[in-house]
């Protein structure tokens, strides 16, 4: 922190990554970084961003390929209507180079938008992202527009009590849309209900309904119902749990053909967890671990995910 409420923020970070076997993915090393300096004025506050990302594989694969990204990014906020709102724009502009193929290569423009608001014990937040994308692949494939919006209201109904809905949309648009690049459209609407048990454990139930539809792909286009049931247990500096479980059925537009395809309609269980303990005042270990198998009609098409990822985290200065 310097004078005038300036702020400078350094991170730096290494991650290498070895195969188990040789049937899975090369390995790598990577390498990122970011310098951020925030400034705040009475009712404002702007902030500038330039980070990297370096990651050379160890092995030949032709999904793998070396490349560097840069991005610069810039964002200002201030109240809007009153003192209980704030608006944030930004804009990022991004580089991707590939030195040993130029169709990996492209430029990234992103506009931000952000509003929220606090009235009593209720909370209102929108957000919008806009993009466009553009490689460098001598055609125009891949290229496209991409835009999301998500509207996040929190009403409060008592002391305990909070109606938690919230819609999501996101839509691509290609310069050439193809099966590889279809133009599509997801809608996410959930009807949430949390229950806070004391000021650190909370849990909540979400019905979920998802609308994908692609101009040229079937497997984009599909309807999908699912329960999300929600855990969290936060004790700052001590020990933070977050569990969802969500089941659901997924059932797509057209019938795959034949007796065998990469998609058929399915049944599914999502658990998703994480978890944070402060081993010291300094030492934290996280842990990150998903898992979903699905059930298809076709039994060829069962498939299960599992993810694990831990981190041990030492911070060299904190805030008491």
């Amino acid at each position: 922190t310097g004078p005038n409420n300036l702020k400078l923020k350094t991170d730096l970070a290494g991650d290498i990554r070895a195969p188990y076997n040789k049937e899975s993915s090369t390995g790598y090393l990577k390498g990122a970084g970011n310098f951020r300096a925030r400034k705040r004025w009475d009712e404002a506050s702007g902030s500038a961003k330039l980070a990297f990302e370096t990651r050379n594989y160890i092995g030949e694969s032709s999904y793998s390929s070396d490349y560097t990204l840069s991005r610069m990014r810039f964002d200002f906020s201030f109240p809007f209507f009153s003192d209980n709102d704030e608006l944030s724009l930004g804009y990022q502009f991004a580089f991707r180079y590939a030195p040993d193929t130029t169709g990996a290569n492209y430029q990234r423009n992103n506009l931000y938008a952000s509003w929220q608001q606090f009235v009593g014990g209720n909370y209102f937040r929108g957000d919008f992202d806009g993009e466009r994308r553009v490689y460098n692949r001598g055609d125009l494939s891949g290229n496209h527009w991409r835009m999301y919006w998500d509207i996040d209201p929190r009403i409060s109904m008592g002391e305990k009590l909070t109606l938690a809905p919230r819609f999501n949309a996101e839509s691509y648009r290609y310069d050439v849309a193809s099966s590889v690049y279809p133009n599509r459209d997801l809608f996410v609407v959930k009807s949430g209900l949390e229950w806070a048990f004391s000021p650190f454990v909370h849990a909540g139930v979400a019905p979920k309904y998802t609308i994908s539809r692609a101009n040229l792909s079937d497997s984009d286009t599909y309807d999908e119902l699912s329960l999300e049931l929600s855990f969290d247990w936060l004790r700052y500096r001590r020990i933070w749990l977050d569990f969802i479980v969500e089941p659901g059925e997924r059932g797509y537009a057209e019938a795959p053909e034949g007796d065998f395809s990469f998609f058929s309609d399915f049944f599914f269980v999502e658990f998703c967890g994480m978890a944070s303990w402060w081993l010291t005042g300094k030492i934290r270990l996280d842990c990150i671990a998903m898992y979903s198998p699905e059930w298809h009609k076709i039994d060829e098409d069962d498939f299960t995910t599992l993810y694990i990822s831990t981190n041990l985290k030492y911070e060299f200065f904190n805030e008491k």
